[in-house]
């Protein structure tokens, strides 16, 4: 399901008074006032229209922290933050890959991996 304008433009009314990471929202929260419900799908269609908006420009950070969910950073220290939160989760991600694939084809997987990054990059450029 792809969001429309509207639904959008009410996330970032709700964002925006959600500055700084400690006036984050949980996911779960945004979804119910999106109302979209509060659970599991609705939960994913933030997760979509978070992605679309970043994808235009918007800048939202996350915190996994004491006050967990989504924010529009302040500072550079709280972009900073987001970018290790995630950098983080890349590499738990590619430690289960590389339990789940066996070492042997992990590094080959990781060259892969790394040019379809390129690849993208290239195309949103």
């Amino acid at each position: 399901m792809t969001p429309d304008d509207d639904l959008k433009a009410r996330f970032r009314q709700i964002m925006a008074r959600h500055r700084g990471a400690a006036r984050a929202i949980q996911v779960r929260e945004l979804a119910g006032r999106l109302g979209l419900g509060d659970g599991h799908n609705g939960q994913r269609m933030v997760q979509i229209i978070k992605r679309e908006l970043v994808d235009e420009g918007l800048l939202i950070a996350s915190s996994c922290g004491k006050q967990s969910g989504y924010f529009l950073p302040e500072t550079d220290a709280e972009v900073e933050a987001t970018l290790k939160n995630y950098e983080n989760r890349l590499k738990s991600l590619a430690m289960l890959i590389r339990k789940t694939k066996g070492a042997a084809g992990f590094r080959a997987y990781l060259g892969q991996l790394a040019m379809e990054f390129e690849e993208e990059e290239s195309l949103a450029t």
